[in-house]
């Protein structure tokens, strides 16, 4: 994928004073994942007397560069189809003696594209083959198959159907993944209106690419993606890492980040400033943005002196509950340019969090 004519951005630049762009020292992505390599390993105190240990390696994801894209939907429709779909085959099974069965799972990790992850649950199955069977179906379609960042899928679980009493395997192990889709080998990891866990608002979009089989007679297949409709920067200046330590430390400092699952840089999806007010469907939106960030998954409390446990015999006794699946559970964007935290309890837009696109930095005011 080559970048087509750069964007004129004059209008669309940030609204940040001299003084704050000169306050702040700017890195390549090379050197910022340089400055990331180690990873995050440190146990902070907060003012309440709890200890929180961060204990992540951090993904910075691309090359180069870290282009600032305008992006819109693709011609061809959401491509969806199915044959059996093998989730049904895990629904509403207790009801019969069954238990639904997590027998891996995975969140933004790599993985084995040659391991036979359901071996022992009746199906011999690589995530090699499920691609090339999935990529058959979107080439069919026309949809280009090398956008999609295969080996760390943003979601990995193998599922089957096992009896309760005997220990039976009543249906067979089968994959469901979903994908990121990338530009130019940055992921989108996430859109900005994931960060709100008081009020979303709307649009609420991001990238849907999500396959499930067991066989080429059992699978489904849905592809909801972004297409490029321009570049409005090739590079845009990042930030140090040492920033967004700092900024996540006070909110861990303050009380209201519990536990760190992840950090990664890629792109967040930004909304439109002029989607029309009224409007509910992500589709009516004219464009996204995809703005180069710090997305950092984590526990967030909103109230710093509420207490917070998990237990985790839960994920044993519910086969559907971990703690990502809790309403404490928040995917942050965090601003790469300038390290600022988006607050979840922001209702700055009209009573509602704003994930609107306000520009950003150029080299040329930072050097």
């Amino acid at each position: 994928m080559r970048m087509k004519q750069v964007f004129a951005a004059g209008a669309l630049l940030l609204a940040l004073t001299p003084n704050f762009a000169a306050a702040q020292e700017y890195y390549t992505l090379p050197e910022i994942r340089e400055q990331a390599k180690d990873g995050w390993h440190e146990t902070y105190t907060d003012r309440y007397g709890r200890e929180i240990q961060v204990d992540v390696d951090v993904d910075v994801f691309g090359e180069q560069m870290a282009p600032l894209i305008k992006a819109g939907f693709p011609q061809h429709d959401i491509y969806y189809a199915d044959k059996n779909c093998p989730y049904n085959t895990v629904s509403n099974v207790k009801r019969k003696g069954g238990r639904r069965t997590h027998i891996y799972r995975s969140y933004g990790s790599k993985v084995d594209l040659d391991r036979q992850y359901g071996t022992d649950y009746g199906n011999d199955l690589t995530l090699n083959e499920m691609y090339a069977y999935m990529n058959k179906l979107i080439t069919d379609q026309g949809i280009p198959n090398d956008i999609f960042l295969y080996e760390r899928p943003k979601f990995f679980d193998v599922l089957c159907n096992i009896q309760q009493s005997t220990g039976e395997v009543k249906a067979t192990a089968f994959y469901f993944v979903q994908l990121y889709e990338q530009f130019y080998g940055i992921p989108v990891l996430t859109s900005k209106t994931a960060s709100f866990n008081v009020k979303r608002g709307s649009p609420d979009y991001e990238p849907n690419i999500a396959f499930q089989m067991r066989n080429e007679d059992e699978f489904s297949i849905m592809v909801d993606m972004l297409e490029e409709m321009e570049i409005i920067a090739e590079d845009v200046p990042l930030c140090a890492f040492e920033s967004i330590k700092e900024n996540i430390r006070n909110e861990i400092v303050s009380g209201h980040i519990r536990k760190v699952f992840s950090l990664r840089f890629g792109y967040s999806v930004y909304n439109d400033p002029n989607y029309p007010s009224g409007k509910r469907s992500v589709y009516d939106a004219d464009c996204y943005y995809l703005v180069p960030s710090w997305v950092l998954e984590c526990i967030y409390i909103n109230d710093p002196k509420e207490s917070y446990s998990y237990d985790e015999e839960q994920i044993e006794n519910d086969s559907n509950s971990t703690e990502r699946t809790t309403d404490k559970f928040v995917t942050l964007t965090i601003n790469a340019q300038t390290g600022e935290v988006t607050n979840p309890m922001d209702t700055s837009k009209n009573g509602w969090g704003d994930a609107d696109y306000k520009g950003f930095i150029p080299w040329d005011k930072v050097k």
